[in-house]
């Protein structure tokens, strides 16, 4: 059994935000609750797209952030949600914003799951075991 365990890899979960305490946090409660992921972070849609199109492996799962320059979430979901291989990830969105409008455009983008950002270290903790057990049990 062990040696079929040892060829399972590892979740992979990519951060995009682009805010370096934001993606520090996010990734400190994402290895409190999935000691063995492996995280990538990214500051903007354009360069998880630029990762995601080299198709290095695809991820299981999309943390991302709505407000970001240069390619911001909603262009990101719609570009990951239009691709015939990506469209298949996850995405599930994080960002400081409560908007129903935001959350109700970008479920029709095809955005996964919709969080607002959360102050506390253990509301973040929280957030990441939904997921966690919603897309990646």
């Amino acid at each position: 059994m062990t040696e079929i365990l040892k060829h399972i890899k590892p979740p992979s979960i990519l951060i995009v935000d682009d805010d370096k305490d934001d993606q520090f946090f996010l990734t400190t409660a994402i290895h409190e609750v999935v000691p063995d992921a492996e995280v990538k972070s990214f500051f903007d849609g354009i360069e998880v797209m630029a990762y995601l199109y080299n198709r290095e492996r695809i991820p299981d799962l999309i943390f991302l952030d709505l407000n970001m320059s240069k390619m911001n979430g909603r262009s990101t979901v719609r570009m990951i949600k239009q691709d015939e291989v990506l469209f298949k990830i996850p995405v599930i969105i994080l960002t400081t914003s409560s908007h129903l409008s935001d959350r109700l455009d970008l479920t029709d983008l095809g955005a996964d799951d919709f969080y607002t950002k959360p102050v506390a270290d253990e509301e973040l903790k929280r957030i990441v075991e939904k997921v966690k057990n919603r897309w990646l049990a």
